[in-house]
This record gives C-alpha cells, structure tokens and sequence, in this order.
C-alpha cells in the first residue's frame, strides 16, 4: 500500500480551513477559547497542540491561575469519561 501524498494534502487543506473558521469565531475571544483549546489538547494527549495552546494562552496574558483552573475542568472531564467502561457491564447477562 502506497502513501498518497494528495490525499494527505487534501486533508491538510482542509484541516486549514476548519482552524481558520475556528480562529474566526467572534463569540469567543482568544483569552477565553485558549484555555478551552487548551484544555481539550490535554484530553486528547497532543504534546505538540498542548505546547502551542500554552504558549497562546500566555501571549493573551491568561493568568497561571485560569490556565490551573482549565485544567482542572479537564482532567475532571477526562475522568468523569474514564468511568464510562463501567456502564458496560449493564449490556453484559448476569
């Protein structure tokens, strides 16, 4: 099986054009939705977002403490789902 390279462009194009909307978004400004992305980089465990999203939040001048405080709703979040393979045992016959 052979890379497509085009493919990979048409993903990356695309992947351009959702972050571009997301940046245009005029509800939210920056000092509020970098915590969130930030937040969400850390439940998903991407190193490379996670270091660009804290450098974000720190040039919006977001304090140590909001960024603690993101973080703390992530990992209650990331826990809260962890329990989730205990609702399996439901489906499961006794």
């Amino acid at each position: 099986m052979c890379f497509d390279l085009d493919k990979f462009y048409s993903f990356i194009s695309g992947y351009s054009v959702l972050a571009k909307a997301a940046d245009s978004a005029k509800h939210l400004d920056g000092k509020t939705r970098e915590p969130i992305a930030l937040a969400m980089a850390v439940i998903t465990r991407y190193d490379g977002c996670i270091a660009n999203r804290v450098e974000t939040v720190i040039k919006h001048g977001t304090t140590r403490e909001k960024i603690a405080e993101a973080l703390g709703v992530a990992i209650s979040l990331n826990a809260g789902a962890a329990s989730w393979p205990v609702h399996v045992l439901g489906f499961i016959p006794s």
